[in-house]
């Protein structure tokens, strides 16, 4: 990093659990960082991460409504509870409305 970046940073207030302090510390200590350094980049990764499965919803909402595949509920339901069976399901195929 450098010195401009210091610039371009607010502090900003959080709280955790006693649980996340305390990962937050193990993974601080073991990569040699900071725990305010440890933040700082799991939220740049989760925020790098939402905006992308945000941008994948919107593109699929994009989809004209005719080229867009649908399961039922009930479809859905029959299917999970299947997983784990010996008799498991596969996945439901999606269908067009028209």
């Amino acid at each position: 990093m450098n010195q401009g970046d210091d610039m371009n940073k607010t502090t900003m207030t959080i709280e955790v659990d006693e649980a996340t302090k305390k990962r937050l510390g193990t993974v601080a200590e073991r990569s040699d960082q900071s725990v305010e350094q440890v933040l700082s980049r799991v939220i740049e990764e989760g925020l790098t991460a939402d905006e992308a499965w945000q941008q994948e919803i919107q593109r699929r909402l994009d989809v004209p409504r005719e080229q867009q595949k649908f399961v039922s509920n009930e479809e859905v339901g029959k299917w999970v509870r299947s997983l784990g069976t010996d008799n498991p399901l596969s996945r439901p195929e999606g269908k067009t409305l028209n």
